[in-house]
C-alpha cells in the first residue's frame, strides 16, 4: 500500500506519513505521561 501511494501522489504520501509519524510520537508521549502519573 504504501508504495502504490508514494507511486500515484508524491506530494500527498509525504504529507501523509509525516503527519502520521507526529500522531504516532504525541500518542506515546501522551502514554508515557499516563504511565508515569499512575
Amino acid at each position: 500500500m504504501t508504495v502504490r501511494i508514494m507511486n500515484k501522489f508524491p506530494e500527498h504520501a509525504e504529507a501523509l506519513f509525516e503527519k502520521t509519524a507526529k500522531d504516532a510520537e504525541d500518542r506515546r508521549t501522551s502514554y508515557k505521561r499516563l504511565a508515569k502519573n499512575s
